[in-house]
């Protein structure tokens, strides 16, 4: 019996060991010819992707950047919170809204109960006389006249007075953007030739000197309201190609280099005949507005003479210049035009414009520079006039219709944080977003697409234009605009493959490979800083009568790097007028140096690339990381204003 039962517990075990076998068989069988396999392999992928792309800001074939934290402990100590508005005093009795002045009764009661206020006014005008001279540097003033409140301003900009009981109580400077018959006649007759059925219109607004980093540390209200409320796309990879606004901003608008118009041996001209991207608009019908603020700065005016006529139909650099050509303007707090913020002056000027313009085609390019070009925080002050400026635009209805472009030029370029790694990094890659209508992207549905894959491939100014050039294509029609060969329009896929070089950015300019810190005190540190200076001191030479000769103080900071394999091809891209140069039959072995040396007199502090070569050093382009000022305003040249130290 026992045997029995001994016989049939072994019968019963093999059985269910071999029905277990038998299942096991049949579930790796049935798995292996199934899509688990898989489906498991491709989460592990994924999860891998995902852990990857979270480490790099840009990861493609052609270009790696790393993705830095905002508050790294290396750049925390250059931050400090700026947020809100900005603190202006001084008294604000009117104001200008759909083109009328307006008494705001509430501020100008608090002073002045039942009282009355009797305004004149004076038109501003750009150098009536047309002086070659000073075309774009002067204003002169019109006859005087009474202000009626609640009537149109009588003039685009006025400077106005006002009294109480004949006592002078209050003074402005008011701006408008009334139609203009001139302007208006031309537009329509262009607009009637043509046979558009959706036109798109054009809205730039510029901020200068935010870097994307600084964007997240400081643009919190402004960056919500792009990611959660508005349809934009964000380039991750967007880089400048130059060092400051001027050759930024001229790739931008023309598709040149700025050596194509702006060249040593033509300094002395006007930027009138310029290829600027919304003269191409204007011939459909578009009307158009320039406006910048910081007059002294301005992209076109700075150590150059500017504009010889209007550049566009609307143009803010007279009203700017009345502003600061007196004690009015001397009298306000920094960054304000008495009561009002000189960049809500500005982008109150574009809110006029836009809603003059209504439903009239149009290309406004506004550029903000003052309050954010030297002070890595006061783009915490920018933060609040932004965010409202692009709430306002969409609750006017006009991203239905407007491509809307919301950018920088470069990061902040003076200042302690550009002696970190993570500042040099940042004042290389701008901060850029696009908006399209629903139904633009709706109706061109590759375009969507391709802007998508766009966020995270490596990006320019250059790019931005031909975007700007397949607008003008798309709406009008018109095929024959002939493009230059810098960009690549983000309406198209950009390669994987794309690396500094096929981007047209130089490497002094280009962040695609990481570099490793040196010794200061090496020998090949302290050879790299020697070339440096001495490409300076090559560059101030023709004025060695008035720049002192310069000697390193010390040697800042050297870091090192192989270049990536597509800098190792036979040919080299240097820049000469339009020409791509190519020259030498083999590329040596290099290793680039990113080298940031002080120097003396003057305390300067410069950075460079600088090629090292078995035999000798190569030193690319200089940038000057600290504020100048007037260190060299005995020579009258731009460029090298931020080189010399008179002496």
């Amino acid at each position: 019996m026992k045997r029995t039962f001994k016989s049939t517990m072994k019968i019963v075990r093999l059985s269910f060991f071999l029905t277990f076998v038998i299942l096991t068989m049949y579930s790796i069988l049935y798995y292996a010819s199934s899509d688990f396999p898989k489906f498991f392999v491709q989460n592990l992928e994924e999860s891998r992707k995902e852990v990857i792309e979270r480490n790099y800001l840009l990861l493609t074939e052609g270009c790696k950047v790393p993705r830095y934290d905002p508050f790294d402990p290396t750049v925390i100590k250059y931050y400090s919170e700026r947020s809100g508005d900005i603190p202006c005093k001084g008294k604000k009795y009117l104001d200008v809204d759909d083109n009328h002045v307006i008494l705001l009764s509430d501020e100008f009661k608090k002073d002045f109960e039942n009282e009355t206020i009797a305004c004149v006014y004076k038109p501003i005008i750009r150098n009536p006389k047309n002086s070659t001279s000073r075309a774009d540097n002067k204003v002169e003033y019109g006859d005087e006249g009474e202000l009626k409140i609640g009537e149109l301003l009588p003039s685009e900009f006025v400077n106005v007075v006002c009294k109480v009981h004949d006592k002078v109580v209050y003074e402005d400077f008011l701006a408008a953007t009334p139609l203009k018959a001139g302007v208006e006649k031309r537009c329509e007759e262009k607009w009637s030739k043509q046979n558009i059925s959706n036109k798109l219109n054009i809205i730039v607004i510029g901020i200068d000197s935010i870097s994307k980093l600084n964007f997240e540390r400081h643009f919190k209200l402004t960056a919500e309201y792009l990611r959660k409320n508005l349809s934009t796309f964000e380039f991750h990879g967007y880089m400048k190609v130059a060092d400051n606004t001027f050759p930024n901003v001229t790739p931008l608008l023309t598709g040149h280099f700025i050596e194509h118009y702006y060249t040593a041996s033509n300094q002395d001209r006007y930027f009138d005949d310029l290829d600027f991207i919304w003269k191409n608009f204007s011939s459909l019908g578009y009307r158009t507005l320039f406006a910048e603020d910081a007059p002294v700065m301005a992209t076109y005016n700075y150590v150059k003479k500017g504009f010889q006529y209007p550049p566009t139909d609307y143009f803010f650099r007279p009203f700017t210049l009345a502003v600061e050509d007196g004690p009015w303007w001397k009298r306000s707090k920094r960054d304000c035009f008495q009561a009002k913020p000189e960049i809500r002056a500005l982008f109150d000027y574009l809110r006029s414009f836009l809603s003059t313009m209504k439903n009239r085609p149009f290309f406004a390019f506004t550029w903000a520079a003052r309050l954010t070009h030297g002070d890595l925080n006061k783009a915490g002050l920018a933060d609040k006039p932004s965010f409202e400026l692009l709430r306002d635009i969409n609750e006017m209805g006009l991203l239905n219709t407007s491509m809307l472009i919301f950018m920088s030029d470069h990061g902040i370029r003076f200042g302690g944080i550009r002696k970190t790694y993570i500042g040099k990094i940042e004042e290389r890659m701008p901060f850029l977003f696009l908006s399209f209508p629903r139904w633009f992207l709706k109706t061109y549905p590759k375009v969507a697409k391709y802007l998508e894959i766009n966020q995270k491939r490596l990006t320019t100014p250059f790019d931005v234009h031909e975007t700007l050039v397949d607008v003008y294509q798309i709406i009008s029609g018109k095929l024959d605009y002939s493009s230059t060969p810098y960009g690549k329009s983000l309406f198209r896929e950009i390669p994987l493959k794309r690396n500094c070089k096929t981007a047209y950015i130089l490497p002094h300019w280009c962040v695609c490979h990481e570099y490793r810190k040196m010794f200061s005190i090496d020998t090949l540190s302290i050879r790299a800083a020697d070339s440096l200076l001495e490409k300076v001191n090559n560059l101030t030479h023709p004025y060695r009568n008035v720049c002192a000769f310069l000697k390193i103080d010390k040697v800042l900071d050297v870091r090192a790097s192989l270049p990536i394999t597509a800098m190792l091809k036979l040919d080299e891209l240097k820049h000469s007028g339009e020409n791509s140069v190519v020259y030498g039959e083999k590329a040596n072995l290099y290793v680039e140096l990113l080298v940031t040396v002080k120097a003396n007199p003057g305390g300067a502090e410069f950075e460079s690339t600088i090629r090292s070569f078995r035999d000798r050093f190569e030193a690319l382009d200089v940038s000057r990381i600290n504020k100048y000022g007037n260190q060299g305003d005995c020579v009258n040249d731009s460029e090298l204003h931020k080189y010399c130290y008179c002496s």
